[in-house]
């Protein structure tokens, strides 16, 4: 019956990995939250684009945590 069942491995999404990783996921949702709140109260789209550079300030980010976690794994 063991030879039947497989090892389920379950992979947390890229960006809730480290501590790190939820810190810097955290600040942006709250970053883009606060844009979000701003257009509502002033109802002028100022500073929307500061989610577009969150969005573009995280792909390096995430890339090199990719690269480093999956293409080189650490040797032990």
């Amino acid at each position: 019956m063991k030879d039947l069942i497989f090892p389920v491995t379950i992979r947390k999404p890229l960006f809730l990995r480290t501590e790190l990783d939820r810190m810097l996921t955290s600040s942006m949702c709250f970053s883009c939250m606060l844009v979000f709140i701003r257009v509502l109260h002033t109802g002028r789209p100022i500073f929307i684009f500061m989610i577009w550079n969150l969005f573009l300030a995280y792909i390096p980010y995430a890339l090199s945590t990719w690269l480093t976690a999956e293409v080189w794994p650490r040797s032990g």
